[in-house]
């Protein structure tokens, strides 16, 4: 009877949970987040910049500007780098599609040439903090979509798609222990568009 009761409770919190996450009411990450989903000054502007042509072995081999810690708060509340005030444009695979408990739409991409992998992601544009951001939600929505259907095509398939991809490269305190990141702790976030190639 109690071990019945303990699982009745942990259903209703995990439902409490989902739903709260589903209504895009609190998906705030912590690390560096601001920067991560261009709430930060002049991060929107970002959104009409100009588009340089990049590829995923080219933003894999940059060094940081310094090392970042995951558990540190100081590092968790840097600006954005020079380095972070650029859009890229880069031919990519992506392997894999998913949601982050935080809400972020979770790419792994990969070289098309070499077995270089990096991360790419999207926010929830349902998240409160784009309520008042409306370019960002917009982007966010459309980039989310386009995902959609390459997920579709992977589970289809069950192969990678051939994409062309746009974001903003980021730096990331190092994920070693997740498949895909980046050795150099670069990520493409936000993705602000993905275009399946043939």
């Amino acid at each position: 009877m109690v071990k019945w009761i303990g699982l009745v409770v942990l259903g209703l919190m995990l439902s409490i949970s989902v739903s709260s996450q589903e209504s895009g009411t609190d998906c705030k990450g912590f690390f560096r987040w601001d920067v991560k989903t261009l709430t930060d000054r002049g991060g929107v502007d970002l959104l009409s910049a100009k588009i340089s042509d990049s590829t995923l072995s080219q933003m894999v081999s940059v060094h940081q500007p310094e090392h970042l810690f995951i558990l540190s708060k100081k590092d968790g509340r840097l600006p954005r780098f020079e380095v972070e005030k650029q859009v890229v444009k880069a031919v990519v695979l992506i392997m894999n599609v998913r949601i982050q408990r935080d809400m972020d739409m979770h790419l792994i991409l990969k070289s098309p040439d070499s077995d270089q992998t990096m991360i790419g992601e999207i926010p929830d544009p349902d998240c409160r903090i784009f309520d008042s951001l409306p370019e960002l939600k917009t982007a966010f929505s459309r980039a989310r979509q386009q995902i959609v259907q390459v997920a579709d095509q992977i589970k289809l398939t069950g192969k990678p798609v051939l994409v062309e991809i746009t974001g903003i490269p980021f730096w990331d305190a190092r994920h070693w222990w997740l498949r895909g990141c980046a050795r150099n702790g670069r990520e493409l976030h936000p993705v602000l568009s993905v275009k399946i190639l043939p």
